[in-house]
């Protein structure tokens, strides 16, 4: 089996974001937005205290890097009005670029250096009130024509059932 090149890139971004967000969902992460509350029609960032130690209630929902800002705070509006959600978190790719180096360090700079651009794509991190809820939350996503996945996955969207 190959790996066609317009899937290496989706691919390996989705890999570091996950990475990311399973690092700061156990504490590290430093550079993470936090989500505001009480949640606002459309996204704004901040620290990501409310998100630390919480990988079982959290989701992160990867968008294609053409989503419009009305598409965006569409999509915020949209997550805002799900009752199971606590908070909620918009992360641009120059933030997720950021908590990446925050988290890995030099060698994240340099792997990051030696790309043409910046591989990691905006995301919402949404933590929900009770870790059953994670997977109905998540599933509201899957096939959305504005979230990041590779053909025929919902690797745009991640969460930890546990």
């Amino acid at each position: 089996m190959s790996i066609d090149a317009a899937h290496v890139r989706p691919i390996a971004a989705l890999v570091l974001v996950a990475l990311g967000l399973v690092l700061s969902a156990c504490g590290s992460g430093g550079g993470a937005p936090r989500p505001s509350a009480p949640v606002p029609a459309s996204p704004t960032s901040a620290s990501s205290d409310q998100f630390k130690g919480q990988g079982a209630r959290t989701i992160a929902v990867f968008l294609k890097d053409a989503v419009t800002a009305a598409q965006r705070d569409a999509m915020a509006r949209r997550i805002a009005a799900m009752p199971e959600v606590e908070v909620y978190a918009y992360v641009s790719k120059a933030q997720a670029v950021q908590q990446y180096k925050d988290m890995a360090g030099k060698e994240a700079l340099r792997i990051l250096q030696e790309l043409p651009k910046n591989p990691l794509p905006a995301s919402f991190r949404i933590l929900v009130k009770d870790k059953s809820q994670v997977r109905a939350v998540a599933k509201r996503f899957y096939g959305d024509p504005a979230v990041e996945n590779a053909p025929g996955t919902h690797d745009g969207v991640v969460f930890s059932p546990f």
